[in-house]
């Protein structure tokens, strides 16, 4: 993990609003709402967390077959550590 983590603004929207309940899984609408960010926007923000290691993906085990469920989010305890290191840097004055 680095010590000072910089992610983009809607980076930091998606991190913020996952680490507000940490142990829940959290579905890309709900994050949408949270975020008041685009699906479209979303989508290669979660993928980029995900392929970095800092969340986990789930999909629902009682999706009835053939129902279109979508994924679940949540942090990993390095994505936690990571979300409060970067918000926290950017949070500090520049300059």
């Amino acid at each position: 993990m680095p010590s000072r983590p910089q992610f983009p603004a809607q980076t930091l929207l998606v991190l913020e609003a996952l680490c507000d309940q940490p142990a829940q899984w959290q579905n890309r609408s709900a994050l949408a709402v949270q975020t008041r960010l685009a699906p479209e926007w979303l989508h290669p923000i979660l993928a980029q967390l995900a392929a970095d290691g800092l969340t986990q993906i789930a999909r629902p085990d009682n999706a009835p077959p053939g129902q279109n469920v979508g994924k679940r989010y949540r942090l990993t305890d390095e994505g936690l550590a990571t979300a409060a290191v970067a918000q926290a840097a950017a949070a500090r004055p520049t300059g």
